[in-house]
């Protein structure tokens, strides 16, 4: 039987370069920040996750990515792809 799942959105905190916490924001929401940052070459916006500072590039990019930070779209887009059972 088919049915919805209700599923919690992951959120982490991120920062402006002043330390002035922008909130809690779900991956689209993250998306949306670094787009902004690329199109403004914006530096000193950065993110806390599991008690590690994670910096934003100018060009929206992240200094690195953590295992299990936001993964869970392309944990989706996997097992759609490569089957459930991979």
């Amino acid at each position: 039987m088919i049915k919805v799942n209700k599923i919690e959105q992951p959120l982490h905190e991120h920062f402006d370069p002043e330390g002035k916490s922008l909130g809690f924001l779900n991956y689209l929401e993250h998306l949306d920040l670094r787009l902004q940052i690329k199109t403004e070459k914006a530096d000193g916006y950065y993110l806390i996750f599991n008690d590690l500072t994670i910096r934003f590039q100018s060009n929206g990019r992240l200094e690195r990515w953590p295992n299990d930070m936001y993964d869970q779209v392309e944990s989706y887009l996997y097992k759609l792809v490569r089957g459930i059972n991979e």
